[in-house]
């Protein structure tokens, strides 16, 4: 799973719904679809709070990718 992505035409980043989905279609494939998935229980939230940090840390590739990008700098280096 890659939460970023590089191409030509500059960087797109997942949203977190996105990255929450394909953690949990991984859980699902390793632990089958009986594992319980909802916000409730304990793997739910480990997939939420996973999810939430990989999505906070693609945000932050973006804003460092924007700063480096002539088109959208802005300030001082």
């Amino acid at each position: 799973m890659s939460a970023i992505t590089i191409t030509d035409k500059g960087l797109s980043r997942k949203t977190y719904q996105e990255i929450r989905d394909e953690l949990r279609a991984a859980w699902i494939a390793t632990y089958g679809s009986a594992v319980d998935l909802s916000a409730s229980s304990p793997d739910g939230h480990q997939i939420d709070l996973e999810a939430s940090t990989i999505s906070s840390i693609a945000e932050l590739v973006q804003a460092v990718y924007a700063r480096l990008n002539v088109d959208g700098a802005s300030g001082i280096w």
